[in-house]
């Protein structure tokens, strides 16, 4: 047995009607969800609570066949107290997710599932919240692959805005964040852009590294002139 094996966290018995994904691990999951996975695995004490949670509690797994994706703070080390877990999904059958939802989660904490209208640039989808050992957990379908959702997209503009800009804007994201603004507005906030955060955020996600990297905390107008 190796070291991992070892410290591998034991998962919880599922209900009855969640028992499809019982023998799937992690190795079986996409190549995005295992990557993700592995670095929670062995990141930041966040990073490794999640990693924790999401093996105790089949998550990934019991999601399978959704194409499940761990997404927002967590991965990209902005969290701060009180942030969730994000776990994005795919799906045509809103019901199916659902049902699937309840049937392995729905015993959980403040278990809660929630089917929306398209607005604002999304698409029909369901969120479903819950709580695995005090930590706060988001799931999120839409009938769209997860690495187009924006979701995705937001981090992973974030993610590269934080590799280029380095640990001073980490710091001033989570600043922003303890006074009250979500994320994407507080990323708006730090770089002064323009209108609507989440769609700046997004029109910054074809950008060069090299334009990502004039992207300053003086600089108003980029998205307008780059």
């Amino acid at each position: 047995m190796n070291g991992h094996e070892k410290n591998r966290p034991k998962s919880v018995p599922l209900p009855d009607g969640c028992r499809s994904s019982d023998k799937r691990s992690v190795a079986d999951l996409p190549a995005a969800s295992r990557f993700d996975a592995d670095r929670l695995r062995s990141g930041t004490p966040a990073q490794r609570g999640a990693y924790e949670r999401i093996v105790r509690y089949r998550l990934l797994e019991s999601l399978q066949p959704f194409r499940p994706i761990v997404v927002g703070t967590i991965p990209i080390d902005i969290d701060i107290e009180g942030s969730d877990l994000d776990i994005a999904c795919e799906t045509s059958d809103f019901d199916a997710f659902a049902r699937t939802a309840e049937q392995c989660f729905g015993g959980l904490d403040g278990f809660v599932c929630k089917r929306k209208p398209a607005k604002s640039g999304r698409g029909e989808n369901v969120v479903v919240r819950f709580v695995c050992d005090g930590l706060p957990v988001e799931l999120y379908a839409e009938a769209k692959p997860v690495l187009q959702q924006n979701g995705y997209v937001h981090m992973s503009v974030e993610h590269r805005l934080l590799e280029l800009h380095g640990e001073r804007l980490k710091g001033e994201i989570r600043r922003l964040k303890r006074e009250g603004l979500k994320t994407e507005p507080a990323f708006a906030r730090y770089f002064r852009l323009d209108g609507d955060p989440y769609e700046a955020l997004l029109m910054l996600s074809d950008r060069t590294d090299d334009q990502l990297r004039k992207l300053s905390f003086d600089n108003r107008a980029f998205i307008q002139y780059v």
